[in-house]
């Protein structure tokens, strides 16, 4: 300790030499010394040695060099450049933000907590000091004289200087206030209103608007646009677009409003206070007891003072138990709106007016190609999002001039602001560690988003026909895409109150109301609005599958290949142009099989199709080039394009023959990139063995619920349904949240609130939904307060909330005539099927004629629960567990596929893909059943299709695979090839069953390529024509 204190002294003396080498003052002004430029030089040697706890700069900071010397030298030797570059790096460095010297995250420890704050007392006392309108005359001309230069004559020295200029700009007006010490007042001047006319004496605000439109300074836009937006971080755009050379009377009477409202409502509580008192006084003391409460003896409570009911609590003497971090609520943002005095404001505004005319528009338009390009650094766009929130605010409130705007007023931007909500998010689910501040960025975003709503909304009072036309167009993408109406709902539904404030929800809900009044507006004025939804196809049971006869080809078919065919050609387009990779692992067939040259054609053919109907363009074009390779006089497989035309070349034309073909040889299944590329390793059979089980796959999706992918479909749009869709208990609870601020509210936040929660209470019919202890707390609050102010006193919002608070208390006494378990259902939040049946009667949801879903009582549940727990563990070769539970179940309407949905709904299950049946477990063979298998063998060896006749009579059904494995254990056939179905003719001209069909065909390949046998018995025996 005595060692780190006797460095810590040495390097103080020798940082105080080297201050006081810097010169002094004689007579009002400041002299140099000799050594000045090497002290200078020094001070930057040791803030480049600094430590983590930042000694060096917290020593500079007591000591006060900035004020003392370095600003005095900066005023008075600004022509020296030399001296000026030092003096600015040096000033650049002290300046920094603290948040950015701990890696923007505040200190959690101790003494690192204490230095941090320590930091930030040094950087509002450099502030102060900037409050020297000549400094900033001085840095005004230097800046000037730089800009002036072309590029061509610009070094890269001028370029730093620049670039330093404008990062001490950004760090004088970063500097937070301190209000504590401040103790500024609407209309007051606070230190940076200060800090703000000192710029303006200095005329710096017209280089930031040069550099914001100038082409050639498009490397500083970043810079400008944050100190921008850091010059008004503490305005509101309502009150500096309303600024004027005196107060409006308006302005004065609000203000008027707002105090005797203030003072009306603080003498009615003292009123109050005062009558709950007694005049008399009692003169002695006593004990009560209170009813309806018993204590630990079980006998009435005993009190020995008079108390109120509310104050009697038995959890006084219990140890307190501090809440995890992790859940506490967040603190709200220290920077908040306040209204400086009239000149900075008019300053302000002339600055937002000549921004919106001359830089608005180029400037937004450079700063996006810079975030596309990814020229920014990763938080720039929340720049990008205030600017666009603040300007179109203040263009709205200053006259709405749509072509300021016009930039920004587009799809793109709507899209653009969309994508990043939602990115937020999703960093906000998987960086647990910066959550804070991708709540922040949220909120920005959000503010935005809010923004361009309004300004959209606004569009349709313009008297210009061509800009309502411009926000109709606007209006149908955002009523017609799905991603822009449920972002508002997704953005409700996951809000974090441990992690978001207040002032987000007041915005979120704000943005939420915009929305679905300009959505509720728009519905009304066209009678049928056609948007896309997202709907689930349906399944459909398939037949099983055979060779369509004549004529069999139905329409339907037809359009979905085509459908089919017009969703590859696309990606076959890219990949025969070479945009896209093509796979080095392809295997035209399988060598490793005793096929002949016919069979290989088919087998590489059959892999082409496989990969087109998988929508894996890629990997057909590979296989048809490798197959080409391998057979170059074939014309199946096309000639080598020649030309910059792949869609008419012969590689293109090959492959729309191939995905038309009807090819008999069937390739083993495969719908991803992984199964096509995995090459078959039993064989030919194994082809056989794999469409048997994929056949097993497609019965069992007809019974299992599974997640498939969202088809769009355009429906007819109903508002009605739209709203119904916030009738959650989450945005019930985010709403009453809300509410339950209603005094700090903003009196359009309660708008709000009123207008959704009477949505759902009466357009709904959906007022059990607010039937909660903490609403009704709410509630209670506010008919207080309503009954205490008199009447000329009540605002509008206030007023509203009691009518709200009137009519669902009123409807909850009603429905407890019929219900007396509606007090119960005080304790818990609720659905529309809970609304519903506390309305119309338990139960009643399942009798409705409405309701389409299955419904499980609570005897079924428990019925099941208990046949799952029995019969889980029991598997026989043809039953799982879900067959016998079907068979002992009392409910004989309930399907297989109703019976694993409830499983897995009720947790039982975490995945249904074990019922499959294809997905069995394997059971070893019995004797009797490999007797029976000889018997069967020893039958239909010598008919046309063995292996199908075997099959279809063996008791105990197995797959496919593991008969043919059998076979060749016990060695009743040699290999699996001696289990092909025979086909009659010579070898390699068998005839086709599908000759004359009309089907497209390959070119010239009808009698070589289809090897399926049309006089088969098993043909014949399933009816095939």
């Amino acid at each position: 300790v005595s060692m780190s204190n006797s460095v810590s002294s040495l390097i103080h003396s020798d940082i105080q030499a080297a201050c006081s080498t810097l010169g002094g003052w004689d007579e009002g002004k400041y002299f140099k010394e000799p050594e000045c430029i090497e002290s200078l030089k020094d001070l930057l040697r040791y803030l480049r040695r600094d430590d983590e706890s930042h000694e060096i700069r917290r020593i500079l900071g007591r000591i006060q060099v900035l004020k003392t010397d370095l600003l005095p030298l900066l005023k008075f030797y600004s022509d020296d450049s030399t001296l000026f570059d030092i003096v600015l790096r040096l000033l650049v460095d002290l300046t920094n933000p603290a948040i950015l010297l701990y890696k923007e995250e505040v200190p959690i420890e101790k003494f690192a907590r204490n230095n941090y704050l320590e930091i930030i007392s040094h950087l509002q006392s450099y502030k102060l000091a900037f409050t020297d309108s000549k400094v900033w005359i001085a840095i005004t001309k230097k800046l000037e004289t730089l800009l002036h230069r072309n590029w061509e004559t610009r070094q890269e020295e001028d370029k730093d200087t620049i670039e330093r200029i404008l990062v001490l700009i950004r760090n004088i007006v970063h500097v937070p206030a301190n209000p504590s010490e401040e103790k500024r007042t609407d209309d007051d001047v606070s230190i940076h209103d200060q800090v703000l006319w000192a710029m303006h004496l200095a005329h710096l605000e017209d280089l930031l608007l040069y550099i914001s439109s100038s082409e050639d300074e498009t490397d500083y836009c970043f810079h400008s646009l944050e100190i921008l937006s850091l010059m008004l971080r503490e305005q509101s755009p309502q009150v500096l677009a309303s600024a004027a050379q005196a107060r409006s009377t308006s302005e004065k009477e609000q203000d008027v409003k707002a105090l005797l409202r203030a003072r009306e409502l603080e003498l009615s509580r003292k009123k109050a206070q005062i009558q709950s008192k007694s005049s008399r006084h009692p003169r002695f003391g006593g004990t009560f007891t209170v009813k309806n409460m018993k204590s630990i003896s079980d006998n009435a409570l005993i009190v020995r003072d008079r108390v109120r009911l509310s104050q009697v609590d038995f959890d006084r003497d219990k140890n307190f138990r501090a809440k995890p971090k992790n859940k506490r609520p967040p603190v709200e943002e220290s920077t908040s709106t306040r209204r400086s005095t009239l000149n900075i404001r008019l300053f302000l505004k002339g600055l937002c007016v000549d921004f919106l005319k001359w830089s608005y528009n180029p400037m937004m338009r450079t700063v996006k190609s810079f975030l596309r390009r990814e020229r920014a650094q990763s938080h720039d766009e929340s720049y990008y999002f205030w600017a666009m929130r603040f300007f179109m605010e203040f263009n709205r409130c200053n006259g709405f001039e749509v072509g300021l705007v016009s930039e920004t007023i587009a799809k793109e931007s709507f899209h653009y602001v969309q994508t990043q909500l939602e990115q937020y998010y999703e960093m906000m689910v998987t960086d647990k560690r910066l959550i804070h501040i991708w709540a922040k960025r949220l909120h920005i975003a959000l503010k935005a988003y809010h923004e361009l709503l309004r300004t959209l909304a606004a569009m349709d009072g313009c008297p210009d026909e061509k800009v309502k036309e411009a926000a109709r167009a606007l209006k149908g993408t955002l009523f017609y895409l799905p991603e822009y109406r449920e972002i508002v709902l997704h953005l409700l539904l996951n809000f974090n109150d441990s992690v978001q404030t207040n002032s987000y929800l007041r915005d979120l809900v704000a943005m939420v109301h915009v929305y679905v009044k300009m959505l509720e507006q728009f519905a009304k004025k066209h009678s049928h609005v056609v948007v896309k939804s997202k709907k689930k196809p349906s399944r459909k049971s398939k037949p099983k599958a055979r060779p369509p006869a004549q004529g069999d080809a139905g329409q339907g078919g037809q359009e979905d290949q085509e459908k089919l065919w017009l969703e590859v050609a696309c990606g076959l387009s890219l990949a025969l142009r070479g945009e896209e990779e093509l796979p080095e692992d392809v295997v035209p067939y399988d060598s490793t099989l005793d096929n002949t040259e016919e069979e290989k054609k088919l087998d590489a053919l059959s892999r082409i199709q496989t990969a087109l109907k998988a929508n894996l363009p890629a990997r057909a074009v590979a296989l048809l080039r490798a197959s080409r390779e391998v057979w170059p006089d074939q014309d199946m497989f096309g000639a080598e394009d020649s030309g910059n035309v792949p869609e008419g070349g012969p590689e293109f034309r090959a492959l729309r023959e191939i995905f038309c073909a009807d090819i008999q040889y069937t390739a083993p299944p495969a719908t991803t990139a992984e199964d096509i590329s995995a090459p078959p390793d039993d064989g030919p059979f194994a082809e056989n063995a794999s469409e048997e089980r994929g056949q097993e796959d497609r019965e069992d999706d007809e019974e299992e619920e599974e997640e498939e992918e969202r088809a769009p479909v355009e429906k007819e749009f109903n508002f009605h349904d739209f709203i119904s869709r916030f009738a959650k208990p989450k945005v019930i609870m985010v709403y009453c949240k809300l509410l339950s601020h209603y005094r700090t509210n903003p009196a359009e936040s309660n708008r709000h609130v009123v207008r959704m929660l009477h949505r759902l209470s009466w357009d709904l019919k959906m007022s059990p939904l607010l039937y909660q202890a903490s609403v009704f707390k709410s509630f209670q609050a506010i008919l207080r307060d309503y009954r205490s102010l008199p009447g000329t006193s009540i605002s509008e919002d206030l007023r509203e909330l009691a009518r709200l608070a009137t009519f669902v208390v009123r409807d909850f006494v009603e429905t407890t005539r019929d219900n007396k378990l509606a007090f119960v259902e005080l304790l818990f939040w609720k659905n529309t099927k809970d609304a519903y049946e506390i309305k119309h009667g338990y139960g009643s949801t399942a009798k409705s004629a409405h309701s389409g879903k299955v419904t499980w009582t609570e005897e079924q549940e428990y019925e099941l629960k208990t046949l799952y727990d029995r019969y889980k563990d029991e598997v026989t070769p043809d039953k799982d567990a879900v067959d016998l539970i079907l068979e002992h179940m009392m409910d004989d309407s309930k399907t297989r596929r109703m019976v694993v949905r409830q499983l897995k709904n009720l947790g039982l299950v975490a995945n249904t893909a074990k019922f499959r049946k294809g997905a069995r477990a394997h059971c070893p063979w019995r004797a009797e059943e490999i007797e029976e298998l000889r018997d069967l063998f020893t039958q239909y060896r010598e008919a046309t299709d063995t292996l199908r006749l075997i099959m279809d009579r063996m008791s105990h059904k197995r797959p496919k695979h593991r008969v043919v494995d059998k076979l060749i254990e016990l060695q009743l056939v040699p290999n699996r090839k001696a289990l092909y179905k025979k086909t009659s003719g010579r070898k390699g001209t068998a005839t086709s069953s599908r000759k004359g069909t009309g089907g497209p065909r390959l070119m010239g390949l009808d009698s070589e390529l289809d090897t399926t046998d049309s006089s088969s018995d098993d043909d014949a025996r399933r009816g095939a024509p």
